[in-house]
């Protein structure tokens, strides 16, 4: 498998901001301790 890759740019914003929201949501469900601010902006 061949793996291509490059910077980010300003139009991938809501692509990574999703993928960072699911993941912050996926980690607090493991671990109770991590508290989300419930208007948490990743953008």
């Amino acid at each position: 498998m061949s793996y291509n890759h490059r910077l980010a740019t300003l139009e991938d914003t809501n692509a990574i901001a999703s993928l960072m929201a699911a993941c912050n949501q996926e980690r607090a469900a493991m671990d109770p301790t991590r508290n989300l601010k419930p208007d948490f902006d990743v953008v």
